[in-house]
């Protein structure tokens, strides 16, 4: 068995983005209603905007385990296990979302220059965390010269939690729109593949199971969305809200002179959409304000192929041309819908 040691990391920066409104640094008075580049008199109170902005932390911590054991000179098997989770956080100052000052962007700005404010916190807070757990084994048989046999399977389970607040205060904690959710989903997959040595040719032939489950209760949580538009609701059961797919793999090369070679690959590549595109804001308060994602979302599937050959030039230099064609479709995009 090999133990891979944890690991972890961090880094906290300032979003890119500019914030028109928070740039200013300068001093306040609320009893003169003004701002000015330096105290005029005691009333006069330093404000740096640019303070006030969310600062973004990002974190990760993983845990790996991996046992490979050979059975005999022709047979082996490796067994992985492993942990990794991130946090995602947007705070301003490390507050309390009950902590924060939201801005009133009536008495709250800069009354002679309306585009600034002088007082109170960006408006946002976010906390996102997730984990996946991974599980995957696989066995490699070599029978001869000429058979090389492998096959394995691959699962993750994932726990999302996502806790996104706009304009929260001492009044409204939770803010005025919230999305606010807890999910599990996982996924599988099991593949064999078989390389074949024969006369000088090279031959890879395999074939790929994948599934993906988005979680019973992230379906429920999209119901409530379309429902409201007059749309039926979407089964909730496990082989209805399952997603499942097929890709066979195909290659193949043949020398065809001592010093060049012909060889084509063809393939199809499954892999599902970012997960927190499938779930955002299914846990909003407020519907139809912002963009919700969709757990039953198509996979993005690609399907290539590509022939070539290739020359050896010298005993370090090799030359290779090759034609292919590249078909993707299911890409993740937005619609709009009527929720009223």
């Amino acid at each position: 068995s090999t133990p891979k040691p944890s690991s972890a990391a961090s880094d906290v920066y300032k979003r890119q983005f500019y914030h028109h409104a928070f740039s200013r640094v300068g001093y306040w008075s609320e009893a003169h209603q003004h701002w000015w580049f330096e105290p005029l008199d005691s009333t006069y109170s330093l404000y740096i905007a640019p303070a006030h902005t969310p600062d973004i932390t990002n974190s990760h911590r993983s845990v790996k385990l991996v046992w490979r054991h050979t059975i005999s000179p022709s047979s082996f098997y490796t067994m992985r296990l492993g942990r990794y989770t991130t946090l995602h956080k947007e705070v301003v100052l490390d507050k309390k979302p009950f902590e924060y000052v939201t801005p009133n962007f009536n008495d709250r700005v800069d009354p002679e220059n309306r585009y600034y404010v002088v007082q109170g916190d960006y408006p946002h807070w976010q906390r996102y965390h997730t984990t996946m757990w991974t599980g995957k084994g696989d066995m490699t048989i070599t029978k001869g010269t000429t058979h090389q046999i492998k096959f394995g399977t691959e699962a993750h389970f994932y726990r999302l939690e996502m806790e996104d607040l706009l304009y929260p205060s001492l009044d409204a904690p939770l803010g005025i729109y919230t999305d606010i959710y807890k999910f599990h989903c996982w996924d599988f997959s099991a593949f064999i593949q078989d390389r074949i040595k024969f006369e000088g040719m090279n031959l890879r032939v395999g074939l790929r199971l994948d599934m993906f489950d988005p979680g019973k209760d992230a379906v429920e949580a999209y119901n409530r969305f379309i429902e409201s538009t007059g749309f039926e609701r979407k089964p909730t059961s496990f082989f209805k809200r399952t997603e499942w797919q097929i890709s066979p793999r195909f290659g193949v090369s043949y020398p065809i002179s001592e010093r060049d070679a012909l060889y084509f690959n063809y393939g199809r590549f499954y892999q599902i959409p970012r997960l927190e595109v499938l779930f955002q804001f299914l846990g909003q308060t407020e519907q139809g304000l912002l963009p919700f994602g969709n757990p039953l979302m198509d996979a993005e599937t690609t399907i290539m192929y590509e022939v070539g050959i290739q020359h050896q030039f010298t005993q370090t230099v090799v030359g290779d041309i090759a034609l292919f064609y590249k078909d993707i479709f299911g890409l993740t995009g937005t619609e709009p819908a009527d929720l009223t």
